[in-house]
C-alpha cells in the first residue's frame, strides 16, 4: 500500500506541544512546533501533553509546521499518514495531493558568531522518505507542508496526521485549517536571486550540462522547488549558448538555453539574473565583441518576449577605487544599456563606494552589500535613485569563513530578511549561494564546519527523480516572503483607501503595518560578515509566535479593509446564469462600480484590462457564494498607480462564461 503523508502547521503554540492521552505508556510520544524552531536530538521537552495542530494560511500558500516524535524505544519502519482536509461548514476539501512532509535531516554544525560553543548535528535537510527509523532516547522532527491552491474556499477545515511506527501503536495529531479569504500575489513583490552553480551542482550528481535530458530534468524540477517556496527567479550563466566568430560578426545558437528557460518558466519562474560580466570578456569565454554578443543576446530575449524577465549582471563587487577598473565597468555598462537591456546592475561592497555617482545613467539596479545599509552616504544614494526610477537591492553572502545560511542560528533570523528589505525599501534581495558545493572539499552532507553557503543540498542517493534536498533555511525565507506579500497586499489596500478618502480605514492599516515593523524588526539590521544581526541594546530576537501573531494581524485587516469587493444579499429572484453588468458611472473619473450576478457558488474573475488586450488589474479571483456582487475599480492598476485616461475592458470569467464590458476612463 502507498502510503503518503498529510502536514499541517502550528501558527499558535509558541512551546512543544505532545501527544496526550493516546501517547502515554507507548514507546514514543508526539506533539508539534513551528517550523521555525530548531529540534535537536536530545531537546528535553516539558509538558502538558497535547495533540492539537492549528494553521492559517492565504490561498495560494504553503505552510509548514514539525511534528517531532519522541523516541522511549527504537522504532522502526515510522510512516506519517494523513486524511483529506474537510470544511467545517460546506463540502469544500484540500485534497491529500496538496499535503506533504519530509523528514528533518542533521548537519555538524556550530554558530559562526560563537566559536567557542561545540560541534553538535544541527537540523537543516529536508530528506524525502516514504518511512523510517527513530532511536530510542532521540527526537526525530518531521516537516509537514500544507498547500492551499487559489480558489480554495476561505473557511476552516479539519482532518488528522497519523504517526505510525511498525513496532509500536500508531498516534493521531488532529488539525485545524483556517484559509483566508484573499490570495497571495502570483509572486511575491520582492525580486529574489539565488546564486546559484549549476556547473558543479550536476557534476556532483554524475552528469554534465551538456547532458541534455538530465541537464533539463534538474532543472524543472529546480524550478519547481524555488517556486514553491514563493521564490519565482532563478540564476542563468552562459554557457548554454553555442557561440562561434564567423567573419566580423558572431553567431549565436540559442536553442538549448531557450529549452532551459521555457522549462523553467513552465514551473511558475518568471525572472532570470543573467551573469555576464565584462571580465569574462577579458578572460576568453566568447569568441566576439562585447557589442556583437551583447546585442545578439539581448535582441533574441526582445523576440522571445523575455528581455523584462532578465537582469544582467555585470561584474561581482567591482572594486570602483580603481581607476581601470572603474573604467571598463562604465564602458561595458553603456554597451548593455545601448544593446536595450532593460536592468542592469550588480553587487557593490564598500570598494564601490566611490565610484556609484559615475556609473548613475548607465546602471540602474544597485545590489549593496548587507553593512552598506547603514552606510549614510550610501543610504542617501540609495534613496535618491530609488526616488528616480531606479532598483536598490541588498545581499548577504555565505562564503566560507562567513556567516553562511545560519544553519546553527535561529530560523527566525532567516524569516526576517525580507522584512528588512521591507524596511529599509529594498526592491530585491540576492543571497550567496544557492549550491555553492564546489567551494568545499569533499561530500557536503559530511563537512564540518559553519561554511556551509548553500540552501539546497544534493540528494544523497543522486535521484534525478528529486535531484535536491530543500532545507529548514528554505522554508524559513519562504515564512518571510509569504509575511512580506502579506504586508504589500496591505500596504496596496492602505493607498486604495487613502485614494479613495477613506482616512480612518487607512490610518487603521498603516497602524497595522507600523506595529508589524515595530515588532518584529525593531532591529538595526543585518550584516553577514559579522555574524548576523544587529540588535539594539535589551533587545532580543522576535519569537516564532511573535511573528505568528503578527501574520494573523495582518490577515485580518487585509480582509476587513478589502474594498474591492462587495455582497449585497438580496431575496429576489438572481438570474440563471453569471451577468455581467454596465459600470456606473460610465465614463469615470476617479471611480466606478461594477455589478454582476454569480448564479451558483464557485471560482470567478472580474479583471480590467487595457484596449491591447494587457492585463491591468485584478478585481475579484477568488470563490464567491450565488448572489449578486459588486467591485469598485479606482483606476489604478495592480501597483497602485494611477493609469491614463482611455478606454478600457472589463471582463467576468467563471467557468465555460465569459463577458466584457467597456469602460472609459476621463481623468
Amino acid at each position: 500500500m502507498n502510503k503518503r503523508c498529510l502536514a499541517l502547521v502550528s501558527t499558535t503554540l509558541l512551546a512543544f506541544i505532545i501527544h496526550g492521552a493516546r501517547g502515554q505508556g507507548m514507546g514514543y510520544r508526539v506533539g508539534v512546533v513551528p517550523s521555525l524552531e530548531k529540534v535537536f536530538k536530545d531537546m528535553q521537552f516539558q509538558e502538558p501533553l497535547s495533540a492539537e495542530m492549528n494553521l492559517s494560511l492565504a490561498q495560494g500558500e504553503y505552510e509548514s509546521a514539525q511534528i517531532v516524535i519522541v523516541a522511549r524505544q527504537d522504532l522502526v519502519d515510522v510512516r506519517i499518514l494523513f486524511t483529506e482536509l474537510r470544511a467545517v461548514d460546506g463540502d469544500a476539501v484540500i485534497d491529500v495531493d496538496n499535503l506533504s512532509y519530509r523528514v528533518v535531516g542533521y548537519v555538524i554544525s556550530r554558530p559562526y558568531s560563537k566559536p567557542n560553543d561545540p560541534w553538535r548535528p544541527y537540523p537543516e535537510p529536508l530528506i524525502m522518505r516514504e518511512s523510517f527509523d527513530v532511536s530510542s532516547g532521540e527526537n526525530q522532527p518531521i516537516l509537514i507542508t500544507v498547500h492551499a491552491p487559489r480558489g480554495t474556499p476561505p473557511g476552516v477545515y479539519r482532518g488528522e496526521i497519523v504517526v505510525d511506527p511498525g513496532n509500536a501503536p500508531s498516534s493521531t495529531v488532529r488539525v485545524t485549517v483556517r484559509v483566508w479569504d484573499f490570495p497571495l500575489p502570483d509572486r511575491c513583490p520582492l525580486w529574489v536571486v539565488p546564486w546559484a552553480d549549476y556547473g558543479s551542482a550536476v557534476r556532483y550528481l554524475g552528469f554534465g550540462i551538456d547532458d541534455h535530458d538530465k541537464f533539463l530534468k534538474f532543472m524543472r524540477y529546480d524550478a519547481r522547488l524555488l517556486a514553491r517556496h514563493n521564490i519565482r527567479s532563478m540564476f542563468i550563466h552562459p554557457n548554454l549558448w553555442k557561440i562561434k566568430k564567423v567573419g566580423d560578426s558572431c553567431v549565436v545558437d540559442f536553442d538549448y538555453f531557450d529549452q532551459v528557460i521555457s522549462v523553467c518558466q513552465e514551473e511558475g519562474i518568471d525572472r532570470f539574473c543573467l551573469f555576464l560580466a565584462w571580465d569574462m570578456f577579458e578572460e576568453g569565454w566568447f569568441p566576439c565583441s562585447e557589442e556583437s554578443l551583447l546585442r545578439k543576446v539581448a535582441g533574441h530575449l526582445r523576440e522571445k518576449g523575455w528581455l523584462e524577465q532578465f537582469l544582467l549582471y555585470l561584474k561581482d563587487e567591482p572594486d570602483f577605487s580603481d581607476p581601470e577598473t572603474l573604467r571598463k565597468h562604465k564602458e561595458y555598462a553603456r554597451i548593455v544599456k545601448d544593446a536595450g537591456f532593460i536592468y542592469r546592475g550588480n553587487a557593490l561592497t564598500w570598494r564601490a563606494k566611490g565610484g556609484l555617482r559615475e556609473v548613475v545613467g548607465l546602471q540602474n539596479v544597485y545590489i549593496f552589500a548587507d553593512y552598506l545599509t547603514f552606510d549614510r552616504n550610501v543610504a542617501s544614494f540609495a534613496d535618491e535613485r530609488r526616488s528616480s526610477g531606479d532598483h536598490i537591492w541588498w545581499y548577504t553572502c555565505g562564503y566560507p569563513g562567513v556567516d553562511p545560511t545560519m544553519i546553527a542560528e535561529p530560523e527566525i533570523k532567516v524569516a526576517l530578511i525580507p522584512l528588512i528589505s521591507w524596511k529599509f525599501n529594498r526592491d530585491g534581495y540576492l543571497f550567496y549561494a544557492y549550491n555553492l558545493w564546489r567551494n568545499r572539499e569533499g561530500d557536503p552532507w559530511e563537512q564540518k564546519g559553519v561554511s556551509l553557503p548553500w540552501v539546497v543540498f544534493p540528494d544523497p542517493e543522486k535521484n534525478l527523480d528529486h535531484p535536491l534536498v530543500p532545507t529548514m533555511t528554505l522554508v524559513s525565507l519562504r515564512d518571510g516572503l509569504d509575511t512580506y506579500s502579506y504586508l504589500w497586499i496591505l500596504d496596496r489596500l492602505v493607498k486604495e483607501k487613502e485614494a479613495e478618502g477613506d482616512v480612518t480605514s487607512a490610518e487603521e492599516g498603516r497602524s497595522v503595518i507600523d506595529q508589524c515593523l515595530d515588532r518584529l524588526v525593531k532591529f538595526v539590521g543585518f550584516n553577514s560578515a559579522l555574524g548576523g544581526f544587529y540588535l539594539p541594546q535589551g533587545e532580543t530576537l522576535p519569537t516564532p509566535g511573535d511573528l505568528y501573531q503578527i501574520r494573523e494581524l495582518l490577515a485580518r485587516t487585509i480582509i476587513k479593509l478589502k474594498a474591492e469587493l462587495g455582497v449585497e444579499e438580496s431575496r429576489g429572484p438572481f438570474p440563471d446564469s453569471f451577468c455581467l453588468l454596465q459600470n456606473f458611472p460610465n465614463p469615470f473619473n476617479t471611480a466606478t462600480r461594477i455589478d454582476f450576478y454569480v448564479p451558483a457558488n464557485g471560482k470567478v474573475s472580474l479583471r480590467v484590462y487595457d484596449v491591447r488586450g494587457r492585463e491591468v488589474r485584478t478585481l475579484v479571483d477568488r470563490f464567491l457564494s450565488r448572489g449578486k456582487h459588486f467591485s469598485i475599480w479606482n483606476g489604478r492598476d495592480g501597483l497602485g498607480r494611477r493609469v491614463a485616461s482611455g478606454l478600457y475592458i472589463c471582463r467576468l470569467t467563471a467557468k465555460d462564461f465569459k463577458e466584457t464590458k467597456k469602460m472609459l476612463l476621463l481623468r
